[in-house]
């Protein structure tokens, strides 16, 4: 890790009260040895480089410090990727668990259908803090292989003291194949990419429940293609969550019961994705 520190940096526009910038570079190298065809794994390399723009907010009694800007780059080589992106009508192409939730790691091999990555790729990740209720986000995927972005996602983040918090912004997904009828005698022909709207809003039901819904509405199709509702539960030092998911874009509907320990998201047993939503001053 490296960082760098200017105390002297001050604005009241965007209420900037000296400035930290903190590099963190960061490796993965993963190979597999499969006694089977079959169950072949893919080789993978993965290096990344985490940065944060850290300043002082606060009056003088209560000042704090966090993140004004984080900024995670990252890429992935694997020994043997997929041919194409994009795959057949009604899939999200080779790597469907990774494009269509951002919230799935791109390394995560245990739960996904093909063990990682599908495609050489190039990955970023930026958080813009501009004020203590409201945050600007944005993601992407670049596809090495094909020079293309495969998904990129931007919205605004907004608290509503003190209760409720609400997400919104639109993604776009290149592996979605779309069918197009111009006459009504049959398909036509399919474009590929595809745009979505995406809202959530999370609000803390009492000191210990909190709850969240998000809903993906897709402007190709015409429709709502997924929604989901999650409930997590606060015991002492341990998060509780339950999370039921109907994704139309999959034809995949799931309940899920997740656990991890306040402060260690790393150490949860299910998905990680619902780790954050109870918000920081629970959960580090």
């Amino acid at each position: 890790m490296f960082w760098s520190e200017d105390p002297f940096v001050r604005s009241a526009l965007w209420n900037l009260n000296g400035i930290r910038h903190i590099v963190t570079p960061y490796a993965e190298a993963v190979s597999y040895e499969a006694n089977e065809d079959t169950a072949d794994m893919r080789d993978a390399v993965h290096l990344g480089l985490s940065q944060r723009w850290q300043t002082h907010r606060g009056s003088t009694e209560n000042r704090r410090s966090l993140d004004w800007m984080r900024l995670d780059l990252e890429t992935t080589w694997l020994s043997d990727d997929a041919d194409s992106s994009v795959g057949a009508y009604d899939t999200y192409g080779p790597a469907g668990f990774v494009y269509n939730d951002p919230a799935t790691p791109f390394l995560l091999r245990r739960n996904d259908n093909y063990f990682g990555m599908a495609r050489d790729t190039f990955n970023g990740e930026y958080v813009w803090r501009v004020s203590d209720t409201f945050s600007m986000l944005s993601d992407f995927n670049y596809d090495l292989d094909d020079g293309r972005v495969q998904q990129f996602n931007v919205g605004v983040s907004r608290l509503v003291y003190p209760d409720i918090s609400y997400y919104v912004g639109t993604r776009y997904l290149r592996p979605v194949m779309i069918p197009v009828d111009k006459d009504g005698g049959g398909i036509d022909y399919y474009e590929e990419g595809s745009n979505s709207f995406v809202a959530a809003i999370t609000y803390r039901l009492s000191p210990r429940y909190v709850a969240t819904f998000s809903q993906e509405y897709n402007f190709d199709y015409g429709e709502a293609i997924r929604s989901d509702l999650t409930v997590v539960r606060q015991y002492h030092r341990m998060f509780y969550a339950v999370s039921v998911s109907f994704d139309d874009s999959l034809d995949r509907n799931s309940l899920m019961f997740s656990i991890w320990p306040q402060g260690v998201k790393e150490l949860a047993v299910g998905s990680r994705s619902h780790a954050g939503l109870t918000g920081s001053q629970w959960e580090d």
